[in-house]
């Protein structure tokens, strides 16, 4: 429960300045007793206390160097999200297809879109297909379109059971 408080943009800055608050005083309190003065001249001189700006700046640049090197760089997908969006590829040898996608998320479902087939029955370099088949004449993948929309959906249910088991 703490954490999840904490981690709210408002209430972690209620709960930092009453921390703050609760230690000046124990520290105006101590500083009464030690010198003895009352708690009330102890807490004047602490509020009295001036700072100069050359120190708030410096401070304020020492900050933002420190956090600049020690900042984690966090991306937009979680690590688990990441780690499911490196299979964006698939390799199918025999019949000479090569298919390539993105994977997005919408909330926790994961998805594929910008899929791109090649054929590998060319040499080295796979080649685009056009109007989902081979541009190459002669070439077996050139006979029949492949149906981009059933291919996508089985590929969409390879990554839900992927992302299930990362989960």
């Amino acid at each position: 429960m703490i954490k999840k408080i904490w981690k709210d943009p408002v209430w972690s800055k209620v709960i930092a300045a009453i921390i703050f608050a609760v230690i000046s005083l124990i520290y105006a309190k101590i500083k009464s007793v030690v010198l003895d003065i009352s708690f009330k001249v102890a807490l004047k001189q602490l509020l009295d206390i001036k700072i100069s700006v050359v120190y708030v700046i410096c401070l304020i640049i020492a900050y933002l160097i420190l956090y600049q090197l020690f900042k984690k760089n966090r991306g937009y997908y979680s690590k688990k999200q990441e780690q499911l969006r490196q299979y964006n590829k698939s390799l199918d040898t025999e019949a000479g297809l090569q298919f390539r996608w993105t994977v997005y998320f919408d909330g926790d479902t994961p998805y594929i879109d910008d899929i791109s087939m090649f054929c590998t029955k060319h040499g080295d370099i796979p080649v685009r297909f056009m109007k989902n088949k081979c541009p190459i004449r002669d070439c077996p993948n050139s006979i029949r379109p492949i149906d981009e929309h059933a291919l996508q959906n089985i590929i969409e249910s390879d990554l839900i059971a992927r992302w299930d088991k990362i989960k």
